[in-house]
């Protein structure tokens, strides 16, 4: 509820320019949350031109609807499913606080075995320690855009991030 109005614009653009910075070969699946939270797809689809038409239909219609910011029910939702022999890279987008901050970011780290996070914080409501603490915690980024700066530069930054191959445990023999 909080982004209706140039936010939910910023957050659509966003959006669409994460979905056109995947690769073939990639999966990905994309929520919406607020009080309640929503998926274009069941579970993570493979990224082709038919799953890239939906996501981007599905973007262009959805508004700032959802109520407030509650974050983890959706991410229950999302690092409960299974997806597949990679790691799960998760791009958030928030321009707000939730109440329950420290339990998301405990969340994220119960899962960081196979899950990274990289967070954008956008506006000044967004939450230092919550954008922070997911990033951290799920081995990710975080990134802020603040009010009258363009958020396309930190969504590219995050993508190139996410779309690089991860390497953990590494060992050298």
């Amino acid at each position: 509820g909080s982004m209706s109005g140039s936010s939910i614009k910023q957050a659509r653009n966003a959006l669409l320019l994460a979905l056109a910075s995947l690769r073939e070969g990639d999966s990905f699946n994309v929520y919406g949350f607020g009080s309640t939270y929503e998926s274009i797809f069941d579970r993570s689809v493979p990224y082709d031109d038919r799953s890239l038409k939906k996501a981007r239909q599905a973007v262009a219609r959805w508004d700032a609807d959802l109520g407030g910011t509650e974050l983890m029910s959706p991410l229950q939702h999302i690092l409960e499913q299974r997806h597949g022999k990679w790691p799960r890279k998760v791009l958030l987008l928030t321009d707000g606080e939730v109440g329950n901050e420290q339990q998301c970011v405990d969340l994220v780290r119960s899962h960081s075995e196979e899950t990274s996070v990289f967070a954008i914080g956008v506006g000044y409501g967004a939450s230092d320690f919550l954008v922070n603490g997911l990033a951290r915690a799920g081995d990710g980024w975080a990134e802020f855009v603040h009010p009258n700066e363009r958020v396309e530069s930190a969504v590219m930054r995050q993508m190139s991030r996410v779309t690089a191959a991860g390497l953990r445990d590494v060992q050298l023999q």
